[in-house]
């Protein structure tokens, strides 16, 4: 450089950014209908930001704002949701869902492994959903507690309704 300073440069590696259009929540839509199984009134949306019809498209559901518009979307086409599962999509809060009781009223069962939830207190958003089955291996959160004992109680203790917590059937 001619005034003797080297230039200095900073990149930072990170998704790229979603804007939410009627595009987006129309191929969202296409792709929940698509993994949605009656029957049983589950949702799977592990890894969905890696399913081949959001060619072109970053659609990573750890954002906020486009779990917003998944949680809209469910609201709108699936009010009758019993199971979903967010496995695998690096989440690592869960503010989206903090009108979730009122929005989906029938989520009973929650998979949320292999995500970053780094901590039980950023589960608060769900507290008022009457959860009978969470999943939350390979979280951030789960190493956090002294034994294993320990981490099944504080989890109860938050979902009081819980019958089974990462597969395992709880006593009450």
């Amino acid at each position: 450089m001619p005034d003797g300073f080297r230039p200095y440069l900073r990149v930072r590696a990170s998704s790229p950014q979603t804007p939410i259009n009627d595009q987006l929540k129309t191929r969202m839509q296409l792709v929940m209908a698509k993994r949605y199984n009656a029957q049983t009134k589950a949702l799977d949306m592990s890894s969905f930001h890696t399913d081949p019809d959001f060619r072109g498209i970053f659609c990573g559901i750890f954002r906020s704002h486009v779990m917003s518009a998944a949680i809209e979307i469910m609201e709108k086409n699936i009010p009758d949701l019993v199971a979903l599962n967010l496995n695998n999509n690096n989440i690592a809060s869960m503010e989206a869902f903090k009108n979730a009781h009122t929005r989906l009223p029938n989520l009973r069962i929650l998979h949320l492994a292999d995500n970053r939830i780094p901590t039980a207190t950023h589960l608060i958003a769900l507290r008022h959903v009457p959860l009978i089955e969470l999943v939350l291996k390979n979280n951030g959160l789960c190493g956090r507690y002294k034994d294993h004992a320990h981490y099944v109680r504080e989890i109860q203790r938050k979902f009081p309704k819980l019958k089974k917590l990462d597969g395992e059937e709880l006593t009450p």
